[in-house]
């Protein structure tokens, strides 16, 4: 079974943790992440973003911080996209 794709403008803060956009003119992939944990062999650091921000983290494993409001082009499926309309079609 093939999955539909499509790509949308949407605001970065209004997307779930793992959703995979890219900025608005590029098209390198991010995945949005709300928190990332940093890993130094023995312990790990989770750091979260707070203030209206999340994370763009890049397939090196860098990250940025954006403002909510932030449109960027979001790559989801069909259903993807019903359930960020309609948050409540799945309940």
């Amino acid at each position: 079974m093939r999955r539909e794709v499509i790509r949308i403008l949407a605001r970065v803060g209004d997307l779930e943790d793992g959703s995979k956009v890219t900025k608005r003119t590029g098209e390198k992939i991010y995945i949005v992440r709300r928190s990332i944990t940093i890993y130094d062999g023995k312990d790990s650091q989770k750091i979260e973003c707070k203030g209206g921000a999340v994370f763009l983290v890049d397939s090196n494993g860098n990250a940025n911080v954006y403002d909510y409001g932030t449109t960027v082009l979001w790559s989801a499926s069909v259903s993807d996209v019903f359930r960020y309309i309609d948050p409540e079609e799945d309940k």
